[in-house]
């Protein structure tokens, strides 16, 4: 199995499953962690944070979790038009979390870059199967 495959698989079914279950975990067990998100955050975001997002938490973070999950069965799609929307949101979504400042937002970076290779890999054309050398030879 290629490298990409095993991003695309990883970093595909984290969004569509690893993400919901731990905002369900966070909601249900520590929703007060959600209260601290914005701390480190950008002047604007925190702002926003504090008067958009908290007063409406719940449903806003079940959006979050279908809209995670839709990125993520986009990103697993066989179709590479699909998997490269999955792809560009997930880069677009890391890039929106950088203000957050998580470990200077050095991870949401990273992530929006492999994010970005992953959605250039889904454009190439699948490469041919190796010949073998009893093929050539039957010609």
């Amino acid at each position: 199995m290629s490298i990409f495959k095993v991003l695309k698989w990883t970093v595909g079914g984290f969004y569509l499953i690893g993400g919901p279950l731990i905002h369900i975990y966070c909601i249900t067990q520590n929703p007060a962690i959600y209260g601290k998100i914005a701390e480190s955050a950008w002047p604007l975001y925190q702002t926003l944070w504090q008067t958009w997002v908290l007063p409406y938490l719940v449903p806003l973070v079940v959006l979050l979790m279908v809209v995670e999950a839709t990125m993520g069965a986009l990103m697993l799609s066989r179709n590479s038009r699909l998997a490269r929307l999955g792809q560009a949101a997930g880069l677009a979504f890391n890039l929106l979390l950088v203000p957050f400042q998580f470990a200077w937002g050095i991870p949401n970076l990273l992530t929006a870059a492999l994010h970005g290779w992953l959605w250039w890999r889904e454009g190439q054309p699948n490469p041919q199967p190796a010949t073998s050398a009893r093929t050539i030879l039957q010609h």
